[in-house]
């Protein structure tokens, strides 16, 4: 039983994770033809912040982990 609910976990981790990558690419390119700068510094440090929000509330939702 073990077994089996470490194998769900890992699973609905990586929707979770396939999931968040998924809208971030899409927020990115948005925001991207829309003429914002998505290559600075600070964009990258903020971007990295949304991706494990976005992910942190996706593990919430499965019952998952996540440090954040």
């Amino acid at each position: 039983m073990n077994d089996e609910k470490n194998i769900e976990d890992q699973e609905n981790a990586m929707f979770c994770d396939s999931l968040t990558e998924g809208l971030i690419i899409q927020m990115i390119n948005s925001i991207d033809e829309n003429g914002f700068e998505i290559d600075s510094e600070e964009f990258l440090r903020d971007i990295g912040f949304i991706i494990e929000s976005v992910r942190s509330c996706l593990y919430r939702e499965m019952n998952l982990e996540h440090p954040m």
